[in-house]
């Protein structure tokens, strides 16, 4: 696999050039060619910022972004009220009226474009969307026609990113036997891209209703069983190679004990970030997911019902005591019910969740996340 194009490459110059910005615009838009030339078109694009990165590249004609920015809900307050301004002046192709806007030309790789989606041609539109940073940080393009959203494409900009990007690609290619889910228009093994169809539905409010709890039992796998003390000795070795107090790590053993578990569980593919901005209400009202990067196929049961809960708590600080949530919410009993698991399983099951969110928050450096879930796991101990 060739290298993606990494994402110290299009942040590290931030502070030290005011026009850094650009620059990263451009790799974005030549990527994976980043040479530019006559034969690269340019185009005029509008960019959004969050704070001093590039978030959203616009196209000058920014009415046709509409059927992406209008699939986009975020949930604080403040931000939902100036989503809907951005909104409204890309109805009224105005965006650049809004304070923050910057103008910028880049030049786009279409011919890489055209040769792997139909009818690629210069007259599209293209709205790109720059992730925040992260290990598996990403680019993505929303290829415009005049009608309609031919293709989404997926950009690594890091190693692990690549890999993610391939494996959403694998999964949803299994996944289309049974559920509604993007079909695969292509991917690029070599430089871990990956494009998918567009999913047209509403976003999703935050209420966990009926329609999730159908969706995630479809998610599981006929004829397969997992067992949750399978997962111990791997989660420990894990686990101690961190930094730990003492006292940290008796409790820590303390919820791997919970692991413990031989009784046989239904397999489920896990979707691994299972929560209201993947999901997409279609028309019939039946919901679907996007971003299945993370995906695990043939894993454990339950632990996207923590995922949904536990994320929420933490980004809206809703400080409630989310092991009785779970243990109460009444469509949770049915889900529980449906899958056979008894009430031993699911504080396992909730335990290797949290051991396993820990592990990877510690070792990435979201402090604040991993002391947070540290204090989950403890509630965890606490209420039998």
């Amino acid at each position: 696999m060739r290298g993606p194009l990494h994402q110290e490459t299009l942040i590290a110059d931030l502070p030290a050039h005011k026009q850094a910005w650009e620059a990263t615009v451009q790799r974005i838009f030549l990527f994976p060619d980043q040479e530019p030339g006559p034969i690269h078109p340019e185009k005029e694009f509008l960019v959004i910022f969050q704070g001093k990165d590039p978030r959203w590249i616009v196209p000058n004609r920014s009415r046709a972004a509409l059927p992406v920015f209008q699939s986009w809900r975020p949930y604080g307050t403040k931000t939902r009220v100036q989503w809907a301004g951005v909104v409204a002046a890309c109805r009224w192709n105005a965006l650049v009226l809004l304070p923050g806007i910057k103008k910028t030309r880049a030049q786009c790789n279409l011919a890489y474009w055209a040769e792997h989606i139909q009818n690629v041609h210069s007259g599209w539109d293209i709205l790109g969307h720059i992730g925040n940073p992260s290990p598996t940080q990403k680019a993505i393009l929303f290829f415009l026609d005049r009608h309609s959203i031919p293709a989404v494409a997926k950009i690594p900009l890091t190693e692990a990113a690549a890999t993610a990007i391939l494996n959403e690609a694998a999964v949803l290619r299994r996944m289309r036997k049974k559920h509604i889910v993007p079909e695969v228009v292509f991917e690029d093994p070599e430089r871990g891209i990956a494009a998918q169809s567009w999913v047209a539905g509403q976003p999703a409010a935050r209420r966990f209703g009926e329609e999730h709890l159908d969706f995630l039992l479809r998610l599981s796998c006929e004829g397969h069983s997992a067992r949750l003390s399978m997962y111990r000795d791997g989660m420990i070795a894990l686990l101690q190679k961190l930094p730990w107090q003492k006292l940290e790590w008796q409790q820590i053993e303390a919820a791997v004990s919970l692991l413990d578990n031989e009784e046989d569980l239904p397999a489920f593919t896990e979707h691994r970030d299972f929560a209201p901005w993947n999901i997409r209400r279609l028309s019939d009202g039946s919901i679907t997911l996007i971003d299945w990067e993370w995906a695990i196929e043939q894993g454990l049961p339950w632990l996207d019902v923590c995922r949904y809960f536990y994320i929420q708590d933490y980004l809206f600080q809703e400080s409630k005591n989310v092991w009785e949530l779970l243990k109460s919410h009444p469509l949770l009993r049915k889900y529980a019910s449906g899958c056979g698991l008894s009430a031993r399983a699911i504080r396992g099951l909730t335990a290797y969740y949290l051991l396993r969110s820990l592990h990877e928050d510690v070792n990435s450096g979201e402090k604040e996340r991993a002391q947070y879930i540290f204090r989950q796991v403890q509630s965890l101990l606490q209420q039998k």
